[in-house]
């Protein structure tokens, strides 16, 4: 047994350290086309620089930057963006990564690190209007975007501060001339319209027996906060027993109508079906 345990462990530690590597290079990777590659020589055409932290980067997550580049060809499109960068990280990188690039345009998605680390409101402001007057001196146009939501629940964790840090957004593009994306009130907005976080709804698709349609059914909410099987009404509860699962698909929906599908495949024929968001245990009926 003790050989066993150690030969377990060492290859959890191996697997845990493999995954940590990654994990790091991933955070250090340079974006596509950095500043450090494309700003030593004169633009061939007019360059859009796209300066923040590590939404801008898109090595943690979905590359917008990358996307932009694709749909405008016509521009030169520099990804100034590192991760875990604050606005005075920027501030002490804008002579090299911005301007040294002589833009045409610059956006500036800065500020999420600020709200984690409780950066004072009044601080961010004022390095952040710092950062956008030093590169209108460039003549680029400018474009400052409002901090998206940090998470889906909008009433909770760092959401809750976030209103100050988009207000001194607001401010700083109305006192320099800079535009202003509303990024933070379309995610909103969407995250709104799809209802709270974790709201779901069990829908059973319709089954038949023979030629007919089955009996109504009616689902009953069990002590465990799981769904139990539906019986037709007004018949006995039949008893708890799991089915096979063969094929079937439960529709897990959020609010409004909006599907979250649980695809069941058919090889997993003892397997259950879990949503452990709140709604537990999905049972298919015979």
């Amino acid at each position: 047994m003790r050989p066993v345990t150690i030969t377990l462990s060492t290859l959890l530690v191996f697997v845990l350290g493999t995954a940590g590597v990654v994990g790091w290079l991933t955070f250090l990777r340079a974006p596509d086309n950095a500043p450090s590659a494309a700003c030593g020589a004169e633009p061939t055409r007019p360059r859009l620089v796209a300066a923040g932290a590590s939404m801008t980067q898109g090595s943690l997550g979905a590359d917008w930057v990358g996307a932009v580049r694709a749909r405008h060809p016509a521009y030169e499109v520099v990804n100034a963006g590192v991760n875990g960068n604050k606005v005075a990280d920027l501030l002490a990188r804008v002579e090299t990564d911005v301007v040294a690039c002589r833009p045409a345009a610059v956006t500036l998605l800065i500020g999420t690190n600020d709200v984690r680390d409780d950066v004072p409101p009044d601080r961010y402001r004022a390095d952040l209007r710092t950062v956008v007057e030093r590169v209108k001196t460039t003549g680029a146009r400018v474009a400052l975007m409002s901090l998206p939501p940090l998470g889906e629940d909008l009433d909770a964790g760092p959401n809750l501060r976030l209103p100050a840090y988009n207000a001194a957004v607001k401010e700083v593009a109305a006192v320099t001339g800079a535009a202003y994306l509303p990024l933070y009130e379309r995610m909103a907005g969407t995250l709104r319209q799809a209802g709270p976080p974790h709201a779901l709804r069990l829908q059973l698709p319709p089954r038949t027996h023979g030629r007919g349609p089955a009996p109504p059914a009616t689902p009953h909410l069990g002590r465990d906060r799981g769904v139990r099987r539906p019986h037709a009404a007004g018949g006995p509860h039949p008893p708890d027993r799991p089915r096979r699962i063969d094929g079937h698909r439960p529709h897990l929906s959020l609010a409004h109508g909006q599907a979250l599908t649980a695809a069941c495949p058919p090889s997993a024929e003892r397997a259950l079906c879990r949503c452990r968001r709140r709604v537990g245990r999905v049972t298919l009926p015979p």
